[in-house]
């Protein structure tokens, strides 16, 4: 798959909103309704590494963790069959969930799986550390 492929399924399948620079469609908005009123937000970008390889990463806010919470939420990232990461940025310190796969393994079915994988993992720490849906 090319990233226009990953593009076209997200299109086809998915309401999203671009937020590139160009409108080019390399980063993605999705928000996403869950149960019990809980939304969850997940960016999907196209990311190239120093050794120009294209990847498919995955971006999903859970808000502000505090530190005595962290290892609580390590422990929950790194429960399940695909492994997610806890990344803090600078932008009000918000802790996010990163997945990410090299666009050379993409089909269809690994796109849903990481997309969903990163929303529920997010979605799970949101509520099992915060007890809250954060917006």
């Amino acid at each position: 798959m090319t990233w226009q492929d990953v593009y076209s399924h997200i299109a086809r399948n998915y309401k999203f909103e671009d937020l590139s620079e160009n409108k080019n469609g390399t980063m993605l908005k999705m928000v996403w309704n869950l149960d019990g009123g809980r939304s969850q937000v997940v960016f999907i970008n196209r990311d190239v590494s120093q050794s120009d390889v294209e990847w498919v990463s995955f971006y999903s806010p859970v808000g502000q963790i505090p530190p005595v919470l962290l290892p609580k939420a390590l422990f929950i990232a790194g429960d399940g069959n695909l492994s997610g990461g806890l990344v803090t940025l600078t932008l009000n310190d918000c802790v996010f969930v990163k997945n990410a796969f090299p666009l050379e393994i993409a089909t269809t079915e690994v796109v849903d799986s990481f997309f969903r994988f990163t929303m529920n993992l997010a979605d799970r720490i949101e509520n099992e550390v915060l007890g809250q849906d954060v917006k």
